[in-house]
């Protein structure tokens, strides 16, 4: 196995989730413990970070050298995890064994990314949300990204559409399902989530939906000029006339702008209504003498 591969292996293995809202979670992931974040927390010394990052290292490289696809190198695998599972956590002091086991509030994700393939990277971030991934295609090329930030689901979603767009892909959420889609015009909107206007500020602005905008009498012909040359290569204003709306598919970020340029179209002004006419003379009936 080349170097290369080697280091991409091991940054792949550190890369993991921060401490979540269960002990299983935190001990299936003691890679976090080289996080700069937990260590600080957790007050690991050099001599502690050094030790753990050599195991983790160690880790990688046996388990590169074990063939998975069979049930004994699955069996050696799983064993393999377990004996540094316990060497990780043997060089924690008991205070810091019970702090790292400490359920916290909320799950956060580090990104910490040099090389890998785009599916290993999406097969990791699905794994880590309890989704199925559902994939015909992924990007060619590799994904290389790390800061010492730590996201939340919906942040981590977000950073990856950001690089999959300019590849011509993108991540899409659908209950328990993580869609790679590939970006066209042609987006089934039966998987794209319908956002509502006023909760456009939960979505990433990334994160490709389809809001509905009613256009309180606005003709639609003027509504489309000024929204049509914002939209992406990928976006969509589709007119509804019987209703007076118009449903546009568009990254969320960009939903708002939307909204103000379908507002400054002027709502027609109606016509007033002519005067009715003045009602005629009631008739006045009147009795002559007829002479003889």
């Amino acid at each position: 196995m080349s170097a290369g591969r080697m280091t991409a292996l091991t940054l792949f293995a550190i890369c993991s989730i921060l401490p979540a809202s269960s002990t299983r979670a935190q001990e299936a992931d003691v890679a976090g413990l080289v996080h700069p974040e937990v260590a600080e927390r957790l007050s690991l010394d050099d001599t502690q970070r050094a030790k753990i990052q050599q195991l983790l290292l160690d880790r990688a490289q046996g388990l590169a050298a074990i063939q998975a696809d069979t049930p004994t190198g699955k069996e050696e695998q799983a064993a393999l995890q377990e004996k540094f599972q316990q060497d990780i956590l043997a060089v924690l002091t008991p205070e810091q064994k019970a702090q790292w086991s400490a359920p916290q509030p909320t799950q956060k994700l580090m990104f910490q990314f040099r090389d890998m393939k785009w599916e290993d990277v999406l097969g990791w971030f699905s794994s880590q949300q309890d989704l199925t991934l559902v994939m015909d295609r992924t990007p060619g090329g590799t994904f290389t990204y790390s800061d010492t930030r730590s996201y939340s689901p919906s942040e981590g979603i977000d950073l990856l559409n950001s690089v999959l767009m300019t590849r011509g892909f993108t991540l899409v959420r659908r209950e328990k399902m993580l869609v790679v889609m590939e970006l066209n015009a042609n987006i089934p909107l039966e998987l794209l989530p319908r956002a509502p206007l006023e909760q456009l500020d939960e979505r990433g602005r990334f994160e490709i939906v389809s809001v509905l905008f009613p256009l309180a009498g606005r003709p639609i012909d003027a509504v489309l000029a000024e929204v049509k040359p914002y939209l992406s290569s990928y976006g969509r204003a589709i007119p509804l006339a019987r209703g007076g709306q118009l449903l546009v598919v568009e990254t969320a970020g960009k939903m708002s702008t939307i909204n103000e340029l379908i507002a400054s179209v002027p709502v027609p002004k109606e016509n007033p209504k002519p005067d009715k006419p003045a009602p005629p003379p009631q008739p006045v009936f009147a009795a002559y003498a007829l002479g003889e």
